[in-house]
């Protein structure tokens, strides 16, 4: 398993549907301008910046709960407290199609691609 695959705001990205689609620009290349990161500076993850959560952080968490029903905030504490393997099994097993068992990007509410 990639810690990598976790990013900066606490999404995995497995369960992101520009990954998904093979469109990801990345947040973790210094080629992509992450507005999470540009905010934080040079941690890992959010959680470790003394500016956390900052303006644009609580924003996108906001934004995440009301359209997607995914706490950014609470996914980052739970990064913090057990780690980002940890978070990765977890994302695996809640985002899991209980038909196909393929995962389910956070963006489309519940619908599994594989079984459309």
């Amino acid at each position: 398993m990639d810690s990598d695959l976790v990013s900066c705001c606490g999404i995995y990205c497995s369960t992101c549907s520009r990954f998904m689609d093979g469109n990801c620009t990345g947040c973790l290349p210094k080629k992509y301008k992450c507005r999470v990161k540009t905010e934080v500076k040079d941690v890992r993850f959010a959680f470790e910046s003394k500016k956390f959560p900052g303006p644009y952080m609580k924003q996108l968490n906001d934004k995440y709960i009301k359209m997607y029903n995914t706490n950014l905030i609470e996914n980052l504490e739970f990064i913090k407290k057990f780690g980002p393997i940890k978070f990765i099994n977890s994302e695996t097993k809640r985002m899991a199609c209980p038909e196909c068992k393929g995962l389910i990007s956070i963006h489309e509410k519940g619908k599994c691609r594989n079984c459309k």
